[in-house]
């Protein structure tokens, strides 16, 4: 998940909360996810684990909330960056227009 993405998010992630776009089309091949944009005609592959983070983006978690179900649901080492890489995909899916604040 990490990359060199730093946008607009909040710093202090334990506030804030982010929203799918609505007309975004998800659907499951195998272990990975797709994403459509209709509005872009563009189309993004997930891991597992963006596909949780994906699913988090509710509206109702936070990036701290996100952060503590993947590490319940993956079990990372305790040296990995969790919080960092979560970041980075929440940017990610808001530069590319997937994801908008409540």
């Amino acid at each position: 998940m990490p990359g060199p993405w730093r946008g607009s998010l909040p710093m202090d992630q334990s506030r804030g909360t982010l929203r799918q776009r609505p007309d975004i089309v998800c659907k499951s091949a195998g272990r990975e996810t797709l994403l459509y944009d209709p509005v872009r005609d563009s189309i993004h592959i997930l891991n597992p684990t963006a596909r949780l983070v994906w699913e988090l983006c509710d509206g109702q978690h936070t990036p701290t909330e996100i952060e503590a179900a993947l590490r319940a649901r993956f079990a990372p080492a305790p040296e990995q960056d969790v919080a960092g890489d979560i970041q980075a995909v929440l940017e990610l899916f808001e530069a590319e227009g997937l994801i908008t604040r409540p």
